[in-house]
């Protein structure tokens, strides 16, 4: 049964390959979400696009400022993100790929 809280919104999430991130992608997604997975395991989001294909993925390295340049420009700009889930596992800086505004 599902709550549909999360119906006609916009989540991205990052270490979405494995763990807590890939929960997390596809309970947003059964919540009802348009979910952006984000992560640098392109074969841990390939199980995980099989498992749930309606999430959108994205392999990237989120320490990467090429990578995330390419997020915040891409296919997810053109979409506002209500929710950002960051549970990438990182040892270095992680560079920021939303800008956030006010409602």
């Amino acid at each position: 049964m599902t709550a549909n809280r999360l119906a006609g919104k916009t989540c991205i999430v990052t270490g979405a390959a494995a763990g807590i991130g890939r929960e997390t992608a596809l309970a947003f997604l059964r919540e009802g979400a348009t979910v952006h997975a984000i992560d640098r395991d392109a074969s841990g989001l390939k199980s995980l696009a099989a498992e749930a294909p309606t999430l959108v993925c994205h392999t990237m390295d989120v320490t990467s400022a090429d990578a995330t340049s390419r997020i915040s420009t891409g296919d997810t700009a053109r979409y506002a993100a209500d929710v950002a889930h960051s549970i990438a596992a990182v040892g270095g800086p992680v560079r920021a790929f939303l800008v956030v505004q006010d409602a």
